[in-house]
C-alpha cells in the first residue's frame, strides 16, 4: 500500500455499525445463555472504537496532519450536549417518577474529581465515560503530536496494556478488586488502543498478515474469552482476550477495506456515535412504555422484544437527529 493519504475504509464504517448495535444489546435485558454469550463477545467493541479513532489521526508519511482543534471541538460539543441531555432525562425521571438519585449533595465534589481525572460520570449513565475518554485522549495525542513523542507513545502501548491487566486480573490474584474507573479511562484503556490504531496506519504498508491468520486469531480469541470469563470470572468490563478480539477485527477491516460498502457503511459512518448516545434514552422510553401498558419484563416474549425495540428506536432517533443537524448546519452556512 502507498503511504499517501488513504481512501475511505468502508469496512471500518460497516464494523462501527455492527459494533454500536452489539453495544446496545449489551445494555439491554437479555438473560440466559444467549445473553451471557452476547455480553462476553461484545466487550471488544469499545476498544475497537478507540483504535479506529487513532487510525484516522494518522494522515500519511510526509503529509502535514490536520489541526486537531476542529476534532477536539466537535467531540467536546458532543460530550457537552450528551451530558445535558442525560441530566435533563435523569432529572425528569427523578422528579416525575420519583426515581432515586445515587448522588448525594455532599458527594458531588469527590465525584466531580473522579469525572475530571478518571472519566467516571455521576448522575448520568456511566456509558458517557467513553465520550470523556475520547475527548481526553485527543488532548494527550495533541501533546504527542506537538512534541513529536510518537516513538514514546508507541512504546507505552504494551506498557499500558500490562498496567490494565495488572489492575484487573493481576490484583484479582490477591483478592483485590478496584473500581473500574481506575483502568477504564482515557489513559489506561483509551490511549494505548488509540495509539495502536495510529501505529497500524503508519506502518500499514508493511503489514503482511494473511486473512486466514487474522480469522484464526479472531476465532481463537473469541473461544478463549469465554474460557477466561468462565474460569477467571466476569468482574471486569473488559476481558484480556477482548484486546486480541478488537485488534483482529480491526486488522481484518483494514485489510478488506471495501467490505460492507454501501448503505450499511454509510449508516456506520453517520450514525454509530449517535446510536451509542441515544440508546439509553430509548431504552428508558421502552421500559416506561412497558410499564404504562402493563407489560411485565418477567414474561420472556416481552423481555426478548426489548433489544429489538431499543435498536430500531435508537437507529430512527439517530437518523432523524443526524439529518436535522445536517439540515440546520447547511442553513446556517448559506446565511453566512
Amino acid at each position: 500500500m502507498s503511504n499517501s493519504v488513504k481512501q475511505r475504509n468502508y469496512c471500518l464504517d460497516f464494523v462501527k455499525l455492527v459494533a454500536c448495535i452489539f453495544i446496545v444489546l449489551r445494555h439491554c435485558i437479555v438473560l440466559g445463555d444467549a445473553g451471557e454469550i452476547m455480553v462476553t463477545l461484545t466487550r471488544c467493541f469499545v476498544p475497537f472504537f478507540f483504535i479506529v479513532s487513532g487510525y484516522y489521526c494518522f494522515r500519511g508519511e510526509g503529509v502535514s496532519e490536520k489541526s486537531l482543534k476542529p476534532k477536539i471541538t466537535h467531540i467536546a460539543k458532543i460530550t457537552f450536549w450528551t451530558c445535558l441531555l442525560y441530566v435533563i432525562v435523569t432529572a425528569f425521571f427523578v422528579l416525575v417518577f420519583n426515581e432515586r438519585s445515587d448522588t448525594a449533595l455532599a458527594e458531588v465534589p469527590v465525584k466531580l474529581l473522579k469525572l475530571v481525572l478518571l472519566n467516571h460520570p455521576f448522575f448520568i449513565p456511566e456509558l458517557v465515560w467513553f465520550l470523556f475518554a475520547t475527548l481526553y485522549v485527543y488532548f494527550v495525542y495533541a501533546l504527542v503530536k506537538k512534541f513529536n513523542l510518537y516513538k514514546l507513545a508507541y512504546i507505552l502501548i504494551p506498557v499500558f496494556f500490562c498496567v490494565f491487566i495488572f489492575l484487573t486480573r493481576g490484583l484479582e490474584l490477591f483478592d483485590i478488586v478496584i473500581p473500574n474507573y481506575y483502568y477504564r479511562n482515557f489513559l489506561i484503556e483509551a490511549f494505548p488502543f488509540f495509539m495502536f490504531g495510529h501505529l497500524v496506519h503508519r506502518y500499514e504498508h508493511k503489514i503482511r498478515i494473511p486473512s486466514w491468520v487474522l480469522w484464526l486469531i479472531l476465532v481463537t480469541s473469541s473461544v478463549l474469552v469465554f474460557f477466561e470469563a468462565r474460569v477467571l470470572g466476569t468482574e471486569f468490563d473488559l476481558n484480556v482476550m477482548s484486546f486480541v478480539q478488537a485488534i483482529a477485527i480491526f486488522l481484518l477491516a483494514v485489510k478488506h477495506r471495501n467490505f460492507g460498502k454501501g448503505v450499511l457503511s454509510d449508516l456506520g459512518r453517520d450514525l454509530s456515535m449517535y446510536v451509542y448516545i441515544f440508546h439509553i434514552v430509548v431504552r428508558r422510553v421502552v421500559f416506561m412504555a412497558y410499564s404504562i401498558l402493563g407489560l411485565s419484563l418477567d414474561v420472556e416474549i416481552n423481555r426478548r422484544f426489548v433489544p429489538l425495540l431499543v435498536i430500531v428506536g435508537a437507529l430512527i432517533v439517530s437518523f432523524v437527529w443526524f439529518h436535522l443537524v445536517k439540515f440546520v448546519g447547511n442553513k446556517i452556512k448559506k446565511k453566512n
